[in-house]
């Protein structure tokens, strides 16, 4: 009983461990933070190759090569889109119409009270923009998205960047479409807009969107909620064309019947009203189709008809208004006027349909036509961009681009951009710049266009160069550029024209693989199968196997420091010194035959990169005669991958390999590699093409793109761990920024060695299909850190209508507020019980979200709104309460957890942009309440449950024992009397059996002492056997009866025997019975008295 007593306890200890490790458990999940970049340093172990093992390098004198004249090259021209500008008509501006509001025959308008009732927004669809289109024909550089990028209609008539960076586009039938990059998001009538014809949108003060529409009048949405004013709730008309928000808050809302004008934007209590104003009270039309307000406080209406009208409001105590026409009486180009803009210098220029556009700077109207340039006379839209230069959105001429307010008058251009240079459609409604400069276009059939033409530029046949495959390139001293081409021979490019030389005009072979210009002057073309050809503005000289070329498929040329030319083949290395040829193979120290680039250090040590041996290092321009050196640098010495595309040495002193599928290796020219490849952010590992630029960034052409290497970074790595110092958290370092297609760079690839650098910092490429100009000025770094929101939270991979589940009571058939608590998933999962206090504008989101212990597997999706280079936003997240650090980088845009323990939690995301800027912050709380069971008061209730629970049953136990003790007692007492008793007549029994058992011993004895006195007498007995015979039968009859006699004895024997040994083995049976109940019974009271003694009866 005293071990059951202490196992007892046992137990009441490891229930009390086991509670309290419940309620102190937690879970943590620790995550590194991989904000560093490690590329990979391995030592360089060069295989310096035995001078005894090398053959001597063959010498071949060149004797008389042949020389062609060069005959008269083909020219093709570019197809210019740039049309300078004429001489615009001006025309002085004549004495406009004035109307002063208030007078007799003009009276200002009365305000009627605007009712304003606003209902919840239905749950808008969300889905994945599609990669924008781009067309083949394609030189400027746009992209579109249209229904099949996931646009609701093609017509895009307004377009409005709101505060958050999201783009909105209104559509002539498809609703409002709003863009962050990556989803696009629809709202219809079937989700509260008043109208699917969207023609105008604007974003006021307070962050409300408007829409207006063609026959629904206007759509206010917070948000939240939407609310619709048209005719019946004082709106002038309910096909709504523009909108404007002015200095004092008004809204102004330009009608099919005038203009109305809305203060419920500045109304903090009190009535909202609307003011209409019509051709009764002033204006000159009633189809208004545009409005503006310039620095100045006054509002300008463009008209359909009517010219334009400026309302002017005269400063108090006399406030005044006056509304003064302009028309084509005036000086106007057209009365038809479809857009107004008011450019940096303060003119004002009127969009018209059918008159061009006209310039007005208070004095004179300039008009500018199709005459002066412009590519059509039918303006819909006008913006201005942030370098000052003016676009126009045309019916049927797509846009054209002014630079006449940044280029002085004489220079001034027209640069239109049509279906021709890539524009998805030639009728544009709608123009935006965006905060990252693209420049947006919404079309009437075409969807919208992006442009970013800017960056980079393509040239394909259609634009006069004959072939799209560009080998080489090379800039001449003149400025000029020459492209080697697969089949159509060399050409030179003038900024004007392309001139093309092939084999009818000289040239050796088609195939121009490399090309040099030597320092003479003189350019030399490597081909493929015809060998090398020199030209000297007039004549072509070749060099092939029969003047002494070691192949005549030339891979590259190089001119060393010396000025003599090495030729790189598909058998070794020819070095020309202009008298000779002297040939390197892999006999005299080539690491491998095959030659695809040559390049010399600042020592003067010439680099040869080849196709499967690595790079071969060759000392001999330095070294004397007979003590030169081949040095091998493979993946077994330590370079990245075997086949070397390019070679580059720096300014810096470092060489660079661009290798067939191991990325870059850099060699620091003493002990080490680095390489980078695409775990450092390269955009492919298989490299073609390398050059430095004149800022020192670095340059990779690879098979999928563009990769910069900024040398303003690079030069800030320490160490193998490539870390910024001293940089704070919004500006990251990005080791590479990569153009891809999605970002403008069309060929997809990059031809190997074709890269080269003008003159002017522009980055000429040779890609797959075409040949591409990068503009570096035109590529304005993205200083602005993506916009971080939250978009959904998932239960169970499914998206849960927070909106609905909170529904404002005059939404309920009077009912207060409810909350619907209990939904079943697609899925088939229930989730219930939900606690939250209000939802979130835009996206629908609770706030104060606690949640059910089981609803515990929760999906958050994340954006990083921004529209440039959108696909190369990083993501960093982490949740509070179970994360310790920052995830890893990462593409995706949701984060999963999976049974989350209850507790607080805090789910924190921020995202940064291609140039390496971070976000802030963006911070989501919530809660996961615990289980009944799990609850302090449970936990409380469960301890003193089984505190008392514990103590009663030791209560309960005690009394039963001390009851049980007592009846052992007594029945110790009676079985003690009966076991003494027992034992007495065991012991009186056993006297018995003892005396009985000695006189059966004594029996046996006499016995058997009798049988031996017969046995001693039968030889006597024998003897008288004759003389006894008579006697015999009778003798006989006695002897049996005595042994049968002596028989009896001993069985008795054999039993008293048996008898003792019972005897025995039932003393000792009885005796150990009596001794363990004994102790049993002794021992009880010592575990509840131990100071009491045992007493043995």
């Amino acid at each position: 009983m005293k071990i059951i007593f202490y196992k007892m306890k046992d137990v009441n200890f490891y229930i009390l461990f086991a509670l309290l490790i419940a309620i102190s458990c937690t879970k943590k999940q620790k995550n590194k933070n991989y904000m560093l970049f490690t590329p990979n340093v391995v030592e360089a172990k060069g295989y310096i190759v035995p001078t005894d093992s090398m053959a001597i390098p063959k010498t071949v004198i060149v004797s008389n090569p042949p020389k062609i004249m060069a005959g008269k090259p083909r020219v093709e021209p570019i197809n210019s889109n740039i049309h300078f500008v004429g001489i615009p008509k001006q025309v002085i501006v004549g004495t406009p119409k004035t109307v002063i509001l208030g007078d007799d025959y003009c009276l200002y308008p009365k305000s009627i009270p605007a009712i304003d009732r606003p209902f919840l927004a239905g749950i808008p669809k969300v889905v994945i923009a599609k990669d924008a289109s781009i067309k083949d024909q394609n030189p400027k550089n746009f992209s579109s998205f249209g229904k099949l990028q996931g646009l609701n209609h093609n017509q895009i008539k307004a377009l409005l960047q709101d505060q958050g960076g999201n783009l909105w586009f209104g559509t002539y039938g498809g609703g409002a479409t709003k863009y962050d990059g990556k989803y696009f998001t629809h709202y219809t009538e079937a989700e509260g807009l008043s109208n699917n014809r969207v023609y105008s949108i604007l974003q006021d003060k307070r962050g409300n969107i408007w829409f207006g529409t063609y026959g629904g009048g206007v759509t206010k949405f917070d948000g939240k909620h939407f609310t619709h004013f048209t005719e019946k709730e004082g709106l002038s008309n309910n096909i709504v064309y523009c909108i404007l928000q002015d200095k004092s808050g008004n809204l102004w809302f330009g009608t099919d019947g005038g203009v109305s004008k809305y203060d419920g934007e500045i109304q903090l209590t009190g009535q909202a009203t609307f003011t209409n104003f019509t051709e009764r009270e002033g204006l000159s039309n009633n189809h208004v189709y545009s409005i503006l307000q310039d620095k100045s406080g006054n509002i300008w209406f463009g008209t359909d008809g009517g010219g334009v009208s400026k309302y002017e409001e005269t400063a108090m105590p006399s406030r005044r208004v006056i509304i003064t026409h302009f028309t084509e009486k005036e000086g106007l180009s057209n009365n038809s006027v479809y857009s107004i803009l008011e450019d940096n210098t303060g003119d004002l220029w009127f969009g018209t349909f059918g008159g061009g556009v006209t310039q007005y700077n208070g004095r004179t109207f300039t008009h500018y036509t199709e005459k002066e340039g412009l590519s059509s006379n039918r303006v819909y839209s006008i913006l201005q961009d942030k370098q000052g230069i003016i676009w126009f959105g045309t019916n049927g001429g797509g846009v054209s681009q002014y630079d006449g307010k940044v280029l002085p008058a004489n220079k001034a251009r027209f640069t239109h951009f049509t279906e021709k240079e890539g524009l998805n459609s030639n009728n544009v409604y709608s123009i935006l710049q965006d905060r990252s400069g693209n420049l947006w276009f919404g079309t009437f059939g075409g969807g919208i266009s992006r442009y970013d033409g800017k960056s980079f530029l393509h040239f394909t046949k259609e634009e006069g160069s004959t072939n799209n495959m560009i080998y080489s390139i090379k800039q001449v001293r003149n400025g000029n550029m020459w492209f080697g081409s697969d089949g159509d021979g060399v050409s030179e490019y003038d900024g004007k024209s392309f001139t093309w030389f092939t084999e009818k005009e000289g040239l050796c072979n088609n195939r121009v693989i490399s090309i040099l210009q030597d320092k003479i002057g003189n350019l030399w073309f490597g081909t493929y199968g015809g060998g090398a050809s020199k030209f000297d503005g007039e004549y072509f000289t070749h060099y092939t196997e029969r003047e002494g070329l070691c192949n005549n498929r030339v891979l590259s040329i190089y001119q060393d420091q010396r000025g003599n030319i090495w030729f790189g083949t598909i058998n070794g290395v020819s070095k020309f010194d202009g008298k000779s040829f002297t040939h390197f193979t892999a006999k005299e120290g080539l690491s491998s035959n095959m030659v695809w680039s040559i390049s010399q250090d600042k020592i003067g040590n010439l680099w040869f990169g080849t196709l499967g041996g690595g790079v071969t290092k060759y000392d001999g321009e330095i070294m004397p005669a007979g003590k030169a050196t081949f040095t091998h640098f493979t993946q077994k010495e330590g370079l990245s991958n075997n086949r070397v595309n390019s070679i580059l040495a720096d300014k810096s002193g470092n060489i660079w390999f661009a290798t067939y599928g191991g990325g870059v290796s850099k060699y620091d020219g003493k002990s080490s590699f680095t390489h980078f490849t695409e775990k450092d952010g390269l955009s492919n590992n298989f490299v073609y093409s390398l050059i430095e630029d004149q800022s020192g960034n670095l340059w990779f052409g690879t098979r999928f793109g563009l990769s910069k290497l900024s040398q303003n970074y690079l030069s800030k790595f320490s160490g193998n761990q490539l870390g910024l110092s001293g940089m704070s958290n919004s500006n990251q370092p990005i080791l590479f920024k990569n153009f891809t297609y999605d970002d403008g760079f069309l060929g997809i690839g990059c031809n190997r060695e074709a890269i080269c650098e003008d003159i002017k910092g522009n980055i000429w490429i040779g890609a797959n299909d075409r040949l591409t100009l990068y503009n570096p000025e035109g590529d304005d770094p993205d200083t602005i850190p993506p916009n971080v929101q939250l978009m959904a939270i998932q239960l169970f991979n499914e998206n849960i209508p927070w909106v609905k589940l909170l529904i404002p009571s005059h939404e309920r058939e009077g009912q207060s507020e409810v909350k619907d608590t209990s939904i079943t998933l697609g899925n088939g999962v229930t989730v219930s019980d939900f606690i939250f206090d209000e939802t979130t504008r835009w996206y629908g989101l609770p706030q104060n979200l606690n949640l059910r212990y089981n609803n515990n597997f929760i999906t958050f999706k994340y954006i990083g709104i921004t529209l440039k280079q959108s696909k190369q936003v990083k993501y960093q997240y982490m949740l509070e309460g179970l994360d310790e650090n920052w995830c890893t980088p990462t593409l995706l845009t949701e984060a999963s957890y999976g049974n989350l323990l209850h507790g607080n939690y805090t789910f924190k995301v921020k995202a940064m942009n291609s140039e390496g800027y971070w976000s802030k912050e963006y911070s989501y709380s919530f809660s996961i309440r615990p289980p009944w069971w799990k609850t302090w008061w449970f936990r409380v209730f469960v301890i003193f449950l089984v505190t008392t629970c514990l103590f009663g049953f030791y209560r309960w136990r005690v009394a039963i024992l001390r009851r049980q003790k007592i009846e052992l007692e007594r029945l110790v007492r009676e079985k003690t009397a009966e076991v003494v008793m027992q034992k007495e007549e065991l012991e009186a029994m056993n006297e018995e059996l003892t005396v009985t058992n000695e006189e059966l011993y004594y029996k046996r004895e006499e016995i058997l002492t009798q049988t031996k006195m017969l046995q001693a007498h039968e030889e006597e007995l024998e003897a008288f056997n004759e003389e006894l015979t008579c006697t015999n039968e009778e003798l006989h009859y006695q002897r049996e009866e005595i042994l049968s006699q002596a028989e009896r004895l001993k069985q008795q024997n054999d039993k008293l025997r048996e008898m003792d040994e019972f005897k025995q083995g039932m003393t000792s049976m009885i005796v150990h019975d009596l001794k363990n109940p004994l102790n049993l019974i002794l021992n009880i009271p010592k575990s509840f008295e131990p100071e009491r003694k045992d007493r043995v009866v």
